[in-house]
């Protein structure tokens, strides 16, 4: 599939360019990933692969494995009000992920929802980026 759908977004056929981003997804997915969005994921992420060598968008300081505990321990501490859970939990996975459809794939929010959620969640840790049309 990665070659089929390699061949028709650059016009074709490239067996060092498959390689790569097969090389790109074990890596950045693992050989297990299970693909929810099928066909329009697999291509979505060869795209991403063919555009940055990279599944997953660079993300600037203070990004990361970092905001998961901070998360947990609001939760943990009762610091945290529910909205606030809910906006920070879905910057997570939009940093994640890098599209507004697989966060409201994974939440079952409306992909308008979770896109308000996502920047008001920068604004709130004054990390707002351009965010990419998805």
């Amino acid at each position: 599939m990665v070659a089929h759908v390699t061949k028709r977004i650059i016009g074709e056929e490239s067996r060092e360019l498959v390689r790569t981003i097969r090389e790109v997804i074990e890596k950045e997915l693992g050989a297990g990933y299970g693909w929810p969005g099928n066909v329009r994921e697999l291509e979505q992420v060869v795209r991403r692969v063919l555009l940055t060598r990279r599944i997953t968008p660079d993300r600037p300081e203070g990004h990361g494995p970092g905001r998961g505990p901070c998360l947990l321990a609001g939760i943990n501490d009762g610091s945290m009000s529910a909205q606030r859970v809910l906006w920070t939990y879905c910057l997570i996975l939009y940093e994640k992920f890098g599209n507004y459809g697989e966060v409201s794939r994974r939440t079952g929010l409306d992909r308008r929802t979770v896109k308000k959620y996502v920047q008001t969640a920068q604004e709130a840790n004054g990390t707002r980026e351009k965010s990419p049309r998805m």
